[in-house]
């Protein structure tokens, strides 16, 4: 795989983001988009827990599926507060998939703004939660709803692999379907690399790949 870092600015101007990076589909990574938000300082795990931390949410592990495994079927259910402290102690590969934490405690969509001047379109309506404990993983996929995304990383370290939606069939997607046939978990690991003898076009494929740190928003282009 021929993977390049996403361009990182601390700030940028519509004009500057339109023509460099909306419009060519390019992602980028705005370092300081978050900082002045609530959110910013705000939301950590107690903050959390306190809301919300009675809410029983669905929970996915790590196993990735295959031809027979139904996509996006919960795994297992805890409340909030029980997730919260079972990922807090350590390694958990959990994650929490589209939590609409919003309907239950919507006074939290006054902790952040949507910038306008960048971007414009229903998906603000959407705001979502993504969580995950150290190992989870998104396997390789695309958003059904083809959507530009603005994502925000908070609360430690996330790290991305994105290619641009051309690159699908070197990622051996599924046939009407969103996953990649192949599997990226742990890529980069010991010297891991996915499965080339199996899986030959990935060698060809060229992408992204960057570390998220608290407050990083990610502009991830549609597809």
């Amino acid at each position: 795989m021929d993977l390049q870092p996403v361009d990182c600015v601390d700030h940028i101007g519509a004009e500057e983001f339109q023509q460099r990076y909306y419009l060519p589909s390019t992602p980028v990574v705005i370092k300081d988009l978050s900082k002045k938000w609530p959110a910013y300082t705000q939301w950590n795990w107690p903050y959390f827990k306190e809301i919300v931390g009675g809410k029983k949410v669905a929970l996915y592990n790590n196993v990735k599926s295959d031809a027979y495994t139904p996509i996006n079927t919960a795994d297992d259910y805890k409340t909030f507060g029980e997730y919260i402290d079972m990922i807090s102690k350590g390694p958990a590969g959990w994650r929490i998939f589209l939590f609409n934490i919003f309907d239950h405690a919507p006074e939290l969509t006054k902790d952040f703004t949507w910038p306008e001047e960048l971007m414009k379109g229903f998906v603000k309506k959407f705001p979502m939660l993504f969580v995950g404990g150290a190992t989870s993983i998104a396997h390789m996929h695309f958003d059904i709803d083809m959507s530009h995304i603005l994502h925000t990383q908070f609360i430690g370290r996330k790290k991305v692999l994105l290619f641009p939606h051309q690159e699908q069939y070197k990622l051996y997607r599924k046939p009407f379907e969103v996953l990649s046939l192949a599997d990226f978990s742990n890529y980069d690991q010991n010297g891991k690399n996915p499965d080339y003898t199996q899986f030959p076009a990935l060698k060809l494929a060229r992408g992204y790949e960057v570390i998220l740190e608290h407050g990083d928003t990610l502009v991830m282009p549609a597809g």
